[in-house]
């Protein structure tokens, strides 16, 4: 059966997938060049190597929404030995149109929805809600 978790970047090098719980708070972040990112990971299970992977975000308040659209190619996922356990860590989402410049950004209650698909027609999704913090910008 196949089946796909949202998580965030782990690890020391950020590199790991780590599962995410409900009601957990995720860290805007910037990059130094003042658009907000909010960084994701995907682990799929029956997939293979490569799946089509599209998120949505979604305010919680204000039903803005920013959907990032699987690409015209599967991504490539890093996998265990057998190619059955598969991560796609990290994914960085651009959060434009999500908030406006002076909207409050920390706090923020979304809902976030990733779902995954593959060439052979296999498919799942998984969702969570969290909080936006912008502590660390």
């Amino acid at each position: 059966m196949a089946s796909v978790a949202l998580g965030v970047p782990g690890g020391s090098d950020g590199l790991d997938f780590e599962p995410i719980d409900d009601g957990a708070v995720v860290d805007l972040q910037t990059f130094g060049q003042g658009g907000t990112h909010i960084l994701l990971g995907v682990r799929t299970l029956g997939f293979g190597v490569r799946a089509f992977v599209e998120f949505m975000v979604t305010d919680e308040t204000t039903g803005a929404t920013i959907d990032a659209p699987p690409p015209a190619r599967g991504q490539l996922f890093v996998c265990d030995d057998a190619n059955v356990v598969c991560d796609l860590v990290p994914v960085t989402l651009m959060t434009g149109g999500l908030f406006g410049p002076d909207e409050t950004r920390d706090g923020l209650a979304v809902h976030v929805s990733v779902s995954a698909s593959n060439a052979a027609g296999v498919q799942a999704a998984d969702e969570r809600d969290f909080l936006l913090s912008s502590a660390e910008l």
